[in-house]
């Protein structure tokens, strides 16, 4: 009888004391990465990457234009400004409702077609017939991407790149993003 009581509390009290776990992603190809902090913390606690279905992240790999749509996508949606969007049509040749990405590329253009403080649209950022969704993303048109989740800026410091123009199309945006600390350039001077 003894041991049933014995075995019967530490039951009670295993059962009293559970916490629920949420299982932690991790990846095969991140360990030791300079940036495997910010992976880990972008993938389990702000749940905005996700990886690949082999376990890995392939963390040197450029970011493709797609997989960037669906990071900024994943931004809005959990700050809830971002709605999931399936009645929207893209006017590219390359890209139809079968691709994986289309959803998420469709909901970010139609959050910038509705919000009126947002003066551009995928189409200006990605000109012409074709959107190459599978093509790696430039730094100029992730920034102009994330500028769309952007708040107006904090400081108002000129920028320090020398190989951007004031008369460049979207100056105003990157200065924005700049004076947030969301992009910096490298160390010579360069955007």
């Amino acid at each position: 009888m003894k041991k049933i009581s014995i075995v019967l509390v530490v039951l009670l009290l295993t059962l009293t004391f559970a916490v629920p776990v949420e299982a932690q992603v991790f990846y095969f190809d991140v360990y030791n990465h300079w940036a495997e902090k910010d992976i880990y913390y972008a993938t389990n606690e702000v749940k905005i990457f996700n990886g690949y279905g082999d376990w890995t992240f392939r963390p040197d790999n450029n970011i493709s234009i797609a997989e960037y749509f669906k990071i900024i996508y994943q931004i809005g949606n959990i700050n809830k400004v971002i709605n999931i969007n399936t009645r929207g049509k893209l006017n590219y040749t390359d890209i139809d409702v079968s691709h994986w990405a289309y959803t998420y590329i469709s909901s970010v253009n139609q959050y910038m077609v509705r919000n009126n403080s947002i003066s551009y649209t995928i189409y200006d950022i990605f000109p012409g017939e074709k959107l190459n969704p599978q093509k790696g993303i430039t730094r100029y048109q992730a920034a102009l991407l994330t500028h769309i989740l952007n708040l107006p800026p904090v400081f108002s410091n000129a920028l320090p790149f020398k190989d951007l123009s004031i008369n460049d199309k979207f100056y105003e945006k990157l200065f924005d993003l700049y004076n947030n600390g969301i992009i910096l350039g490298y160390s010579s001077g360069e955007f």
